[in-house]
């Protein structure tokens, strides 16, 4: 036998039962068939069956019965077309029931269930008349809504019949936590019927797969997708999802329900706060769920959180409801806690993730720098730091030094910028580590610079840049393209001044001369002093270096520096040497003398003219002559014009005044010069005769 369950559904019930509605609603007792009012047939007898309709139809019985057999056949898909008991077919076709009061009224009476839509389609079958339109196939919201907590009247079912074992679902369940519940996702077993009520219930011990009454009912919905408030009560919910399908929503309240999907929600953790101490770690509180087990994961800025167990924090980290990061990456911090849970069959599920987001920020230091010559490449550096624990380590090379005090606070990086290190400063070099420290090797810097300084700036982020102490390199150099340029009477020493820009002119730039030994590439600089020293503003008035010491007559090497003075102490660049062969310098004079040889006052005791000569190096044998010319200073011992009046082969001592020999006075006025004349003419390179006042070579001689 079938029973039928009425529902709060004032409408659906309505063209049934009338007035009778508010008794089913307040007593839910069935109420007693309605009466059908029926005049009796004169030659009826006791055992003639009652009309249930004053209609009567001419047409055959047997031709009804097979109209509705075949209407039966065709629809047979249809789960409550299935569901009519043969008998009823007949009692349809043999009795006189046209219209679809007859049958609800015939099916009240049988305790069969029917709906009024079932109703009028058997009723046009057995009358011939066009099947009504067939509604749409939208579902009709369960008691006004499409989601309802409270699950109304279902008819009763004998669970014994589904078997000992659990219900297997048709499809599993999507579960996601959302703010106040969770949002529930499964597939629509549109084959079931056409109206599908789904019951969602809940269990927190394990599926509910066996008898949806035994669980906590959650809600009632005819969507396949909807949010449903449940509040955590233990690590894990179990939810399952029954079926109830029919022609309309009175067949399917009492149709047998199907279990179509089930699934389960891990709790995650709730309420998480993140707080950064003041020692920069990061504590956090939450909401542990009963049972489940905690993890936190960890993401840098530029990391997008997903679960990644490479991301997890030890778990040492947790402390009772919460944990504390010891070591926090600096800027943008995420954190995702996740609870997991072993199911019964083994399995580990994961909760969704409780995310949250701090900043830790640390005050960048001002970090020194030591710079100290490669040993491997000469001429290059190798730059050091001792190693930060948080942030960027940036190393800039200029020819300038930073403004003073940009030190002294954290500056923004366009402040820094500003100061003169921009990215063309930048130290492109590799980095690398050496325990706490790390170092930068084998740094050039342009030969043209005659300064470099070094600064590390730390940056921790945009706004937070810390300008390390700057490390200044003098590096002076030495003057270029070295010449000597030898007169009788002077020496001067051209050059390059010793850097290419104007920038490295400074005044405090001085270019030095020390002299040492005769083809010497080296020189002790720390045992010599300079001979002479320029600045560059008197290199730009004089355009050399003029000596004022004669330089030795038998040679010399020049070294000359490039210096520039820091802290009151010279730093001279590598030297370079010029090797000057020297040369010997014999000065002479043409000297009145009395008889007893010293000098004449006058010409009443003039008795000749003697030449005198004076040698600044020996001469084992140096061969002098003098000439005379009548007219202008001869220009050689050759020159026409001139006779010789002297010649003499003698050594010379030097430093020491020697009389080569005596001219005697006369009338042939003119000038008498003093010529040194070796046979080899290569010596005269290295001989310098010094003429005296021209007046002196204005002489009468015979």
């Amino acid at each position: 036998m079938r029973s039928q369950v009425l529902w709060a559904n004032e409408d659906a019930v309505e063209a049934q039962w009338g007035s009778g509605l508010r008794e089913i609603l307040t007593t839910g007792a069935a109420p007693l068939p309605p009466q059908v009012q029926v005049e009796p047939s004169h030659d009826a007898g006791p055992n003639t069956p009652q009309a249930v309709s004053e209609e009567f139809d001419p047409r055959p019985q047997q031709a009804r019965l097979q109209r509705l057999r075949e209407w039966a056949s065709a629809e047979s898909e249809r789960t409550e077309v299935a569901a009519l008991p043969p008998e009823l077919l007949q009692i349809v076709a043999f009795q006189n029931i046209n219209s679809a009061d007859d049958v609800l009224a015939r099916c009240a009476g049988l305790t069969i269930p029917m709906d009024i839509r079932l109703a009028r389609e058997l009723a046009a079958v057995v009358s011939e008349r066009p099947a009504p339109e067939q509604l749409p196939e939208k579902p009709k919201p369960v008691a006004g809504s499409e989601w309802s907590e409270s699950p109304g009247v279902f008819a009763g079912v004998d669970w014994s019949t589904f078997g000992e074992g659990q219900a297997r679902p048709l499809t599993p369940l999507l579960t996601h936590a959302v703010e106040g519940g969770i949002s529930l996702d499964w597939q629509d077993p549109a084959d079931l019927g056409r109206v599908r009520i789904f019951r969602v219930v809940a269990s927190a011990d394990t599926w509910p797969a066996l008898d949806p009454s035994q669980a906590e009912p959650v809600g009632v919905t005819l969507s396949t997708s909807v949010a449903a408030p449940l509040v955590a009560t233990s690590a894990v919910t179990f939810i399952g999802v029954w079926c109830h399908a029919g022609q309309d929503e009175v067949a399917a309240r009492m149709a047998a329900p199907v279990f179509v999907a089930q699934g389960q929600v891990v709790w995650p953790p709730s309420r998480l706060t993140l707080q950064v101490t003041p020692r920069k770690t990061v504590a956090a509180t939450f909401n542990v769920p009963p049972g489940a087990t905690i993890q936190v994961q960890r993401f840098g800025a530029g990391s997008k959180p997903r679960f990644n167990q490479a991301a997890a924090l030890d778990p040492s980290v947790l402390v009772g409801n919460g944990f504390v990061d010891p070591h926090p990456p600096v800027g943008e911090v995420s954190y995702a806690v996740y609870a997991s849970v072993r199911l019964g069959d083994g399995s580990l599920e994961w909760s969704e993730p409780v995310m949250g987001t701090v900043t830790v920020r640390v005050r960048p230091t001002s970090l020194p720098l030591t710079v100290s010559p490669n040993g491997v490449s000469p001429g290059t550096y190798d730059i050091s730091w001792e190693t930060p624990e948080h942030g960027a380590v940036e190393v800039f090379l200029s020819p300038s030094a930073p403004p003073a005090g940009l030190s002294e606070e954290s500056r923004t990086r366009e402040i820094v910028r500003s100061q003169g290190l921009t990215p063309d400063r930048l130290l492109p070099y590799p980095t690398l580590s050496l325990g706490d420290t790390t170092v930068i090797q084998g740094v050039a810097i342009p030969d043209e610079w005659a300064r470099a300084y070094f600064v590390a700036t730390h940056v921790m982020a945009e706004d937070a840049v810390g300008v390390g102490p700057t490390v200044g390199l003098v590096l002076p150099r030495p003057p270029r393209n070295p010449e000597l340029i030898e007169r009788v009477d002077t020496q001067i020493i051209t050059f390059a001044w010793p850097a290419a820009d104007a920038q490295s002119k400074d005044a405090d730039v001085i270019v030095e001369v020390h002299q040492g030994p005769r083809q010497s590439q080296e020189l002790d600089v720390g045992r010599s002093q300079p001979i002479v020293s320029m600045t560059h503003e008197q290199y730009v008035l004089m355009g050399g270096i003029h000596l004022t010491r004669t330089l030795p007559p038998n040679g010399c090497s020049l070294h000359l520096f490039g210096v520039i003075y820091e802290r009151g102490r010279p730093r001279r660049s590598h030297g370079v040497a010029l090797d000057y062969p020297g040369i010997t310098r014999v000065a002479y004079d043409i000297v009145a003398v009395r008889q007893d040889g010293q000098r004449s006052v006058n010409a009443d005791d003039l008795a000749g003219y003697a030449v005198t000569v004076l040698s600044n190096e020996v001469l084992d044998a140096a061969h002098f002559v003098v000439v005379h010319h009548p007219q202008r200073l001869p220009l050689s011992p050759n020159d026409p014009g001139a006779r010789e009046l002297l010649s003499e082969l003698r050594p010379l001592i030097a430093n020491v005044t020697q009389t080569l020999g005596h001219l005697t006075p006369g009338t042939h006025m003119g000038f008498v010069r003093l010529f040194y004349s070796p046979p080899d003419r290569r010596d005269c390179a290295r001989i310098a005769v010094i003429d005296p006042d021209p007046a002196n070579l204005w002489r009468g001689v015979c």
